[in-house]
């Protein structure tokens, strides 16, 4: 599998949709400013629909491997992108590759009619990620896209969602938005780790 790497700082993995990695670059390059940003090339081993079950597997069995190879922190912070979201919720429910925080970035698709009771079937699932999940969709262009992101959010336990008033997400100004925000998100959820350790640390001291 073919990756990219830009920037030096936490490392963050960016998963692009189904279209080739080009369309979510300016987001890496943005990214880059503060973050170590691992963007694979997917288009190979992601090619099938990310509710395809066999398709699914390779997928995910691909990425764990890229993961494995090109990272070595305890948990690592996923950006998905359109399809890429699935595939980071998929990596998150195998429980294979230990996640600290996702950024599903939409639109999201919705499901054709022979993929309805999948995608039920795997909405229902994300109840067991419990990792912080921020959603963020461009709500002026894509209401289907924000219904389903407010679905998401029903079934993940930890999820904050943004509906932005913009076209498209990584446009513009609102592609400086984006990063920012996902910026603030990982970093403000890694502060959070970091204050739950020390009051542990803390509450030993206290013991003894």
């Amino acid at each position: 599998m073919n990756v990219t790497e830009l920037g030096m700082g936490p490392t963050l993995v960016l998963l692009h949709g189904d279209a080739s990695p080009e369309r979510v670059e300016p987001l890496a390059r943005a990214l880059a400013d503060e973050f170590r940003v691992l963007l694979p090339d997917i288009s190979e081993y992601c090619a099938s629909g990310p509710l395809d079950p066999d398709g699914r597997r390779r997928c995910r069995e691909a990425l764990e491997e890229m993961i494995d190879q090109w990272t070595d922190v305890a948990q690592v912070s996923i950006v998905g992108h359109a399809d890429g979201c699935y595939r980071a919720f998929d990596l998150a429910l195998a429980g294979r590759v230990s996640i600290g925080a996702i950024v599903a970035l939409g639109p999201f698709d919705a499901p054709d009619e022979d993929e309805a009771e999948r995608f039920e079937h795997f909405v229902e699932q994300l109840g067991r990620i419990t990792a912080p999940v921020y959603l963020r969709t461009a709500g002026d262009d894509q209401p289907t896209a924000t219904l389903l992101a407010h679905q998401l959010q029903r079934y993940l336990s930890n999820a904050t969602l943004d509906d932005v008033d913009a076209d498209d997400l990584l446009a513009g100004d609102a592609l400086d938005d984006t990063a920012e925000a996902i910026s603030d998100f990982f970093l403000g959820a890694r502060r959070t780790d970091v204050l739950e350790l020390a009051d542990v640390l803390a509450y030993e001291e206290e013991l003894d």
